[in-house]
C-alpha cells in the first residue's frame, strides 16, 4: 500500500510538474508582438480614427449685417473624408474684428447631425471661422457687418423761424469721436447742416453715447430733416427716418 501510494504521488507531481513546465515555457516563450504587426495594429486605429476626424467645415450667418444690440447666429456643419457628419466633435470658433487681431471665441460641441451653432453679438464688422483645436480643418470666413442704435428727439415739428430747431439723442456702439451729422433735404441731395462728435465710447445694449445738433432757418416754410451717424470704426452707417420740420 505505501509503495503504490509512493508512485502514485510521484506520478501526479510529475504530471503537475509538466504541466506547470509546458504552461509557464508557453508564457515566457511566446514571442512578442513585432513592430510590423503593432503598427499595422496601430495604422488600422489611426485609419478608423482620421475618417472620423472632422476632415471639413462649413460656415454660415443668420445676416450679413445686424442692428445693434440684435445678435447673430454663426452656423456651422462639420463631416469627415467620406462626407459623413462629424458628431461630438469639439471646434473652435475664432472671430477677427474690424482694426483687431484674431482672437478665439470658445469651444462648441457638433450635435448629432455634425451642426455647429454659436450666438453673438458683435460690437463692429467681424470676420468670423471655424476651427478643430488641432488646426486640421478650417472653414472659410464669414463677414457679419454691425449698424449702430441711433435715436433722435426734435424739439418740434412746427417752430418759430426765429427759434432754432435742436435734435437731441443718443447711439451705441460708438467710439470717442464718432462722427453724427444733422442733414437736410435738398432736392434729391442731403446737405449738412449741422455736424458734431459723440465723446464717450459706448456698447450699452442701449443707445447712452449723447448728442445735439441745432439749425435756424432763414425762411419760412417745411424742411425734411435725418440724423446720420457715417460708417465708423468698424460700423455700417446708421440713419434715422427723416422728419418734417415747419418754420412759420
Amino acid at each position: 500500500m505505501a509503495i503504490r501510494h509512493f508512485f502514485r504521488t510521484a506520478a501526479l507531481s510529475t504530471s503537475v510538474f509538466v504541466i506547470a513546465g509546458l504552461s509557464a515555457g508557453a508564457s515566457t516563450a511566446a514571442p512578442a508582438p513585432s513592430d510590423g504587426a503593432s503598427g499595422a495594429n496601430g495604422d488600422r486605429v489611426s485609419s478608423a480614427a482620421q475618417m472620423a476626424a472632422p476632415s471639413r467645415i462649413t460656415i454660415s450667418a443668420s445676416a450679413k449685417i445686424v442692428r445693434w444690440p440684435n445678435k447673430v447666429t454663426v452656423r456651422g456643419t462639420v463631416t469627415d473624408q467620406n462626407g459623413n457628419p462629424s458628431a461630438n466633435a469639439s471646434v473652435l470658433l475664432w472671430a477677427r474684428p474690424a482694426g483687431i487681431y484674431d482672437y478665439r471665441v470658445s469651444s462648441y460641441k457638433t450635435d448629432g447631425q455634425g451642426r455647429l451653432f454659436a450666438s453673438r453679438r458683435p460690437e463692429r464688422k467681424t470676420v468670423y471661422f471655424w476651427r478643430t483645436p488641432n488646426e486640421t480643418a478650417k472653414s472659410g470666413n464669414r463677414q457679419v457687418a454691425v449698424r449702430p442704435a441711433l435715436t433722435s428727439r426734435y424739439s418740434g415739428t412746427r417752430i418759430r423761424q426765429s427759434t432754432a430747431l435742436v435734435v437731441t439723442g443718443a447711439s451705441s456702439p460708438t467710439r470717442a469721436g464718432t462722427p453724427v451729422l444733422l442733414q437736410r433735404k435738398s432736392g434729391s441731395t442731403w446737405l449738412i447742416v449741422d455736424r458734431t462728435r459723440i465723446k464717450t465710447a459706448s456698447s450699452s445694449p442701449t443707445p447712452q453715447a449723447r448728442y445735439r445738433l441745432t439749425f435756424k432757418a432763414i425762411k419760412k416754410g417745411k424742411r425734411t430733416f435725418r440724423v446720420v451717424v457715417p460708417a465708423d470704426g468698424g460700423r455700417a452707417r446708421a440713419i434715422n427716418p427723416r422728419r418734417v420740420v415747419t418754420f412759420v
